[in-house]
């Protein structure tokens, strides 16, 4: 029995061996560098299996090998008839999508190349949302506000159309405010309807309005931006009447109950909502009688209600994630480089920042942790990266010399993990023609990598603000070709010559050929 044993267990490891060599043989993982001559096959470069599509660039295309391409990259012969070895360094991303509408078309935009990788079929669309997965993408129809169009986030095809009788709110991405609210998976949509004066949740799944989540009927106008608790428990808008503009209603939806739970009567006009990243507070930017703007903060624990004045001559601008620090700018002609001001909201103190800007500051955003704000100034085509603990300038950004200084407007928007910075252009040239260009900013280095001419009727290049299905780090890996062999070949064998003074000399020769020689070659007699 033993023997027998030990035979199957023999047979195995050798059936298992066997088989690895001929399921490995001449394929590599994307991550293994490959070395091999001129002349020769590479192996198959074979990318990690996945739903999603690989797109490699080449920066060598001398070695044989085109400069980019999509999916596994086939064995292929290599090129080098060079003197020294030749590298190709590939990098390999899954495919992700940004969306520009151009005219009444909207292009999916590669993100690796910025090509156009596809139409979306809904004219005019208007990005609306995505689920947080990002594996699907929801679009409005121009103004349209009756159907949401929702697209498969990976190869930019129609899934289906969601009819939604009583309109949706659709001005997305309003300061940071989208239209849609999503549950965190994913299977519920929460907007707003103007018209039936309620909060609509969409089914994902059946693709169809669920139910209508009824608010205050006396409140005869609500803005119709929403904010969503972290944890997608409650929903909080804002109401108020137009007959008495400096008072509002905050009206709190939860989900779980698809009820109000909490109509909480503010001093002061309706506003810009932010929520700071952990909930606790919520701030309302509005209007106060007289000539200076007021913030409510709301507590969402205890529900007290307190507001931060905004120092007379100064705007509010923005604030910081964790609820902080509020950014004011001037509006009138900036004196002393100082058109930033922060205000600590513990203390209510002011402290003018000194960026170094000399001109009105025109935008601002935060990265997506809140560990930097970004500040732009048109005139000069600046953007200045001012850290968010220390107010110091930690980089200024120049943007491309191509889209010069005579800056018209800019649009700024980070993609979901904050790694780049999309700033499209309206530039004037010689102040007759006017262009403009997308600005790729790499917010690691800080530096623009790449300026891409747009056509002047384009929209911005909107990336979506949930992580694409498919995202993940660069494969970079590299394929060096060496050269041919240096061959020095000798024929012939130089014998020992006699000479007699006086008298010619007989002679005796070799012959030296080569190929692939980086340079020519020494014969050294040999001494005597």
């Amino acid at each position: 029995m033993y023997n027998i044993c030990k035979c199957v267990i023999n047979y195995l490891l050798f059936a298992a061996v066997w088989l690895c060599l001929i399921f490995t043989n001449g394929i590599v993982n994307a991550q293994v560098n490959q070395v091999v001559n001129d002349g020769s096959n590479t192996a198959p470069v074979i990318f990690p299996p996945t739903d999603c599509v690989y797109k490699w660039l080449n920066d060598n295309t001398s070695i044989g090998l085109a400069a980019k391409g999509t999916g596994n990259i086939a064995s292929f012969t290599t090129i080098n008839k060079g003197y020294a070895p030749a590298v190709a360094n590939i990098t390999a991303r899954v495919v992700s999508y940004a969306y520009q509408t151009i005219g009444t078309t909207t292009y999916a935009i590669d993100l690796i190349d910025y090509s156009q990788a596809g139409v979306i079929s809904v004219p005019s669309a208007s990005l609306q949302g995505t689920s947080p997965d990002g594996s699907v993408v929801y679009f409005a129809k121009g103004t349209d506000n009756r159907t949401l169009y929702k697209v498969d986030g990976k190869n930019n095809t129609l899934l289906a159309t969601i009819p939604v009788r009583d309109g949706f709110y659709n001005g997305s991405l309003i300061n940071g405010v989208k239209g849609l609210l999503f549950s965190l998976d994913g299977s519920k949509i929460y907007t707003y309807s103007a018209q039936a004066k309620a909060v609509i949740v969409i089914n994902t799944v059946t693709n169809a309005v669920e139910r209508l989540i009824n608010l205050n009927p006396a409140i005869t106008t609500y803005n119709g931006l929403m904010l969503m608790s972290p944890d997608a428990t409650l929903i909080y808008i804002m109401g108020g009447s137009l007959s008495t503009p400096n008072q509002s209603v905050l009206n709190i939806v939860s989900t779980v109950t698809n009820t109000i739970v909490s109509t909480v009567n503010l001093g002061q006009g309706q506003g810009r909502m932010f929520l700071t990243t952990d909930g606790t507070k919520l701030f309302i930017n509005s209007t106060a009688a007289g000539p200076s703007s007021v913030l409510t903060q709301y507590d969402t624990a205890t529900g007290d209600i307190s507001n931060v004045p905004i120092p007379n001559g100064m705007s509010f601008s923005t604030i910081s994630p964790d609820g902080k620090k509020i950014y004011l700018t001037q509006d009138t002609k900036v004196e002393y480089g100082y058109p930033i001001h922060i205000l600590d909201v513990k203390t209510g103190n002011v402290t003018p920042a000194n960026l170094g800007f000399t001109y009105v500051v025109a935008g601002y955003g935060f990265s997506p942790n809140g560990e930097v704000i970004h500040f732009r100034e048109l005139a000069t085509g600046t953007i200045k990266v001012v850290s968010t603990k220390t107010d110091v300038v930690i980089a200024t950004i120049k943007q491309s010399p191509v889209v010069g200084i005579n800056v018209i407007d800019q649009q700024t928007l980070t993609n979901y993990d904050g790694s780049k910075m999309y700033v499209t252009t309206y530039a004037g040239v010689n102040n007759t023609e006017k262009r403009k260009y997308l600005q790729v900013i790499d917010y690691k280095t800080y530096t623009v990598t790449d300026s891409i001419p747009l056509p002047v009727d384009g929209g911005p290049i909107v990336p979506t603000k949930a992580p694409y299905p498919c995202a993940g780090s660069a494969i970079n890996f590299s394929i060096t070709v060496n050269p041919p062999p240096l061959v020095i070949a000798v024929t012939g064998t130089l014998t020992n010559v006699d000479a007699v003074y006086g008298t010619p000399g007989i002679t005796t020769s070799f012959t030296l050929s080569g190929t692939n020689l980086p340079t020519g070659v020494i014969v050294t007699p040999p001494a005597g």
